[in-house]
């Protein structure tokens, strides 16, 4: 699949209303193949698709069908054109209980349905045509008045009361609605309750009881710009899976019909940009739709497809010039975006007058930076409209700290709040960045008059996270800001001041994939110029927060004190080796003794350091198990004790290998290194260490003095040749690296 998906399909309809069958025979259809349009999905919903419809087809009686289901779904689907991929759409089913008990239900996921319908190319709403038939007094009736009234309650009763509300709060927090399919399943049912032999003059009398019953939604002003209605196209589509499949308890054929009609609407309105130098295939798209005798709405007035979608789209032509290009923008594509955003300007629009005084202040590399043409924008539009957007980046850029520029703010930001709960990435970007400064420098930017002293940090913070949002969608310009705001300060969830150097590399990174080439010096300057570490360093930080794993936090303080992807940094070493040892991990144990003890940016705590050796050899941690002993065995931090230093070494040498060098110096000045292994022992002194090879002992040294005593990894061990010729070392040493691991030879300890 592609990775952006910027398109989107959403449904309504209540559960068993056919959604489900709907979606089988419509990719059923459109994964063959239908005038030159074909669907492809992930390889799991294309199962399942397929599945139900095998399921349809084999079967019969009602088992034959899905079961109905109250969870809402989504789906993925490539759209080519001539068997090439020309757009990604997701089709998003919202239950229709969801309306129902808006009161009682997930007030989250109602929320999420109004986003999805404000970002939808097209809005679905099922009706269930076989309730018609359920329904005696409509089956009974004489005339097509009495059939239309019948219909009318059945349609409100089912789902039209729902709908209608849900779309009377839409209405009072959005500009428009997208196009709407009316969408009759089970049609062969609705037509049978209706009782007509012609099929035309049943599917008038359905389309009536549909006006009637969504009479808002046929009822709108001519002026597309009046504050007393929307102004959308409605379109009534009858679709069944077979026109006798209900026959003999469901047992007829599967034989789809009118299944790709709601889908060929939604790629009409979806491809307009995509094929504005060539409209064949649009035309094409509408011939076949007209083709099918379906009513099509605009302000109430029927029309054929054709030239209903032409107003609509002429009306909101602008209102779609605009969104692609915030589309590009948001996509980090500056360059395209660019010309289309100067048009937008010029037609008067203040979302793109806000966006190109960005282009003034940041340049994408696009245009030279020039602060005085971005104040002059900002003024503008400011007295032109109330927008957020530009009302407050004209506080901030054009405005000194007064009584008046607090006003302007505090008026903007429960603006860009309403805005960024409707999903907005641009009004999330501006609140989030704003909550940024006031954490960075609040007396700067006015955060006690906005937001008033008390509870400030909380009501920082949950602003903060729509800086958060905006970039986890990966909005550049967020990115870059919230990785300014880890490399400086922010609030944790407890709303403490924090600072996070590993995150800030994260986001500043993200920000250059995305080319935001500022973040490029901030990144370089963080992190110097080893970025595969630095993505290593972030690989263990991400998994560290997501999983909370102990192991990839020790690693992550590892990262900071080595300076290993990051700027060294003992402070932030401390806090992960903390962290994680405070979930059991003995490495990090070990290492926050090899802090105290060695002082790195703290003072050296010789007693605190063993305290922590001894949490981590209790765990069976080796290295702690050493240190251990050469505390006991120097008297640091613990009292000086012979008997409990040799305890440790020798149980840290009895858990791993100790590694070795011996090392001669020839009388002619060249040095000769052997290196060896002693599989879980140590070595001390006056032992005798013996090579052998085969059957033949080629060196045997004394031991006459060792940096520690005990166990050894990566370090010399300063041991004297005696009685060996260089000759003889010589070849003991090409003996012996020629077998790697010492495969081959043997080394033995003599100990007296």
């Amino acid at each position: 699949m592609s990775e952006a998906i910027q398109h989107q399909f959403t449904t309504l309809g209540l559960s068993g209303s056919g959604k489900t069958c709907f979606m089988a025979g419509m990719y059923y259809k459109m994964s063959a193949g239908a005038d030159g349009y074909t669907l492809k999905t992930g390889d799991d919903e294309a199962l399942k698709l397929t599945s139900y419809y095998e399921k349809m087809r084999d079967r019969s009686g009602t088992e034959r069908f899905p079961e109905t289901t109250n969870q809402s779904s989504h789906y993925t689907f490539e759209l080519q054109y001539m068997y090439k991929t020309i757009e990604t759409f997701q089709w998003v089913d919202y239950t229709g209980g969801l309306l129902r008990n808006k009161n009682s239900g997930d007030a989250e996921e109602y929320q999420k349905l109004k986003t999805a319908i404000a970002n939808s190319e097209v809005l679905y709403i099922f009706v269930d045509g076989g309730l018609f038939l359920e329904d005696d007094e409509l089956v009974s009736a004489s005339n097509d008045k009495e059939k239309t009234e019948i219909l009318v309650d059945v349609i409100q009763e089912s789902c039209a009361r729902s709908i209608n509300h849900f779309l009377s709060e839409y209405a009072a927090e959005n500009q428009k609605l997208p196009p709407i399919a009316i969408v009759i399943t089970k049609s062969d049912l609705a037509y049978q309750a209706i009782g007509k032999s012609n099929k035309t003059e049943a599917y008038h009398i359905i389309c009536n009881a549909v006006k009637k019953a969504f009479t808002p939604l046929f009822s709108m002003p001519e002026n597309m710009d009046s504050e007393l209605g929307f102004s959308t196209v409605v379109g009534i589509i009858p679709v069944t899976l077979g026109k006798n499949i209900s026959v003999n308890n469901n047992s007829g054929k599967l034989r789809p019909l009118n299944m790709h009609l709601p889908i060929y609407v939604g790629i009409y309105f979806m491809m307009q940009s995509y094929f504005q130098k060539n409209n064949a295939p649009l035309k094409q798209l509408a011939r076949e739709i007209e083709k099918s005798n379906i009513q099509f709405f605009l302000n109430g007035r029927m029309d054929s497809f054709s030239k209903i979608a032409a107003s609509y789209v002429n009306a909101y032509g602008e209102a779609v010039q605009y969104a692609q290009a915030e589309q590009l923008y948001l996509q980090g594509r500056y360059k395209e975006a660019y010309p289309m955003i100067v048009k937008c300007v010029d037609n008067g629009n203040p979302r793109a007058a806000y966006i190109l005084a960005m282009y003034y202040m940041d340049g994408y590399d696009v245009i030279p930076k020039d602060a005085e043409k971005k104040k002059e924008i900002l003024k503008k539009f400011r007295y032109q409209s109330d927008d957020p957007l530009v009302m407050i980046n004209y506080a901030f850029h054009c405005m000194p700290n007064s009584d008046e520029k607090t006003a302007v703010i505090s008026q903007a930001v429960p603006d860009l709040e309403r805005l960024a709960k409707q999903d907005d990435t641009l009004a999330e970007f501006e609140l989030g960045d704003y909550a940024k400064s006031c954490i960075m420098s609040p007396s700067g930017y006015l955060a006690k008059e906005v937001f008033g002293s008390d509870l400030l940090n909380k009501k920082l913070r949950y602003y903060w996270e729509y800086l958060v949002k905006a970039a986890e969608k990966g909005f550049p310009d967020a990115e870059f800001s919230l990785g300014s705001s880890f490399a400086g300060t922010y609030f944790d969830e407890n709303g403490n001041s924090a600072t996070s150097p590993i995150a800030a590399a994260k986001w500043y990174a993200r920000a250059v994939e995305h080319h935001y080439s500022v973040a490029e010096d901030k990144l370089e300057k963080l992190c110097g110029k080893y970025l595969e570490r630095t993505n290593i360093a972030i690989a263990y930080y991400d998994k560290a927060i997501a999983e909370n794993d102990p192991e990839s936090m020790c690693q992550i303080g590892y990262c900071y004190k080595n300076g290993f992807g990051i700027i060294q940094n003992y402070a932030q070493a401390k806090k992960w080796f903390l962290q994680a040892a405070n979930l059991g991990n003995s490495k990090a144990m070990y290492e926050m003794g090899e802090l105290y003890y060695y002082g790195n940016s703290l003072q050296v705590d010789y007693k605190t350091a063993a305290s922590w050796y001894q949490k981590a050899a209790d765990c069976g941690e080796y290295r702690a198990l050493y240190d251990l002993g050469f505390c006991y065995g120097n008297g640091k931090g613990v009292p000086y004790n012979t008997s409990e230093s040799e305890k440790y070494y020798l149980r840290a040498a009895s858990l791993v290998d100790a590694e070795f060098t011996v090392s001669y110096s020839a009388q002619n000045g060249t040095s000769v290194f052997l290196y060896g292994k002693i599989e879980k022992g140590c070595i001390k002194k006056d032992d005798q260490i013996e090579f052998q090879y085969g059957k033949k002992a080629y060196i045997q040294v004394k031991v006459i003095s060792v940096k520690k005593s005990g166990i050894f990894s990566d370090k010399d061990i300063p041991i004297i040749l005696k009685g060996i010729t260089e000759k003889e070392c010589v070849i003991v040493f090409k003996s012996i690296t020629k077998y790697k691991d010492l495969s081959g030879v043997k080394v033995v300890v003599h100990r007296n």
